[in-house]
């Protein structure tokens, strides 16, 4: 195999391995709240087959991951949305996304 095949091969599976991004770790994100609603608002089933919260007023609300960005570790950071352009990529990293909502009764 001379040089310049070589060279091309290896560009060829640098590129491929970067789009593809072959990935070492595994990170599982937990997230649990609990909120204080108003007594109006409750749980139904929304045509996509997901539990929403009924807002009244024709307003659906549903709780998805949501990345967000900071440009410090500094105390009192200012946090933001991340860029589209990140956003798609952290999403496209997303392998499975479950959320629950439960109504806790007092």
């Amino acid at each position: 195999m001379q040089k310049k095949q070589l060279h091309g091969i290896l560009r060829q599976f640098l590129c491929t391995a970067y789009s593809e991004r072959y990935f070492v770790k595994k990170l599982r994100l937990t997230i649990k709240a609990e909120l204080d609603i108003p007594d109006d608002w409750e749980l139904v089933t929304h045509n996509d087959n997901i539990t929403v919260i009924n807002l009244g007023n024709g307003k659906f609300l549903d709780f998805d991951l949501l990345p967000m960005i900071a440009y410090s570790l500094e105390e009192g950071a200012i946090w933001n949305t991340v860029p589209q352009e990140l956003d798609a990529e952290i999403m496209d990293m997303v392998r499975k996304m479950e959320s629950k909502l439960n109504l806790l009764l007092n």
